[in-house]
């Protein structure tokens, strides 16, 4: 845009652009293509603080499907005759190996970040 502004310009007047102004917009130009890619580089890159954040909500569901699954298998043998209980606790288990997939997925990104907040949840007797 800039390098059409000042050729469009040099068009208006009738004169052709001197070596200072070809060199105006060559500089011009170059800054903002390096602050172009700067702002790419940033892409694909997860913020350590979301990877933890991450970490810790992959961790809870977990957890809450790990007390599921046990509360669904002791009503399950206490026999009360319901198929819905072996379902639920079927769909749960089938759930459980996804949720550690995606915790790997994330120690992978960030390692640090599984590290964190297991050590997180020690501190805090979870």
């Amino acid at each position: 845009m800039l390098i059409w502004i000042v050729f469009r310009a040099a068009d208006q007047t009738g004169t052709v652009p001197s070596a200072a102004e070809y060199g105006i917009v060559v500089f011009f130009s170059s800054v903002l293509n390096i602050l172009g890619g700067a702002g790419f580089t940033r892409i694909g890159h997860a913020n350590p603080s979301h990877a933890r954040s991450a970490v810790r909500r992959l961790i809870t569901i977990g957890q809450n499907i790990n007390q599921a699954r046990a509360i669904l298998g002791e009503q399950s043998v206490i026999g009360d005759g319901s198929d819905h209980l072996g379902a639920a606790a079927a769909i749960l288990q089938a759930t459980e190996p996804h949720l550690e997939n995606a915790i790997s997925d994330w120690n992978e990104v960030h390692p640090e970040a599984l590290s964190e907040v297991l050590a997180g949840r020690k501190e805090e007797g979870v």
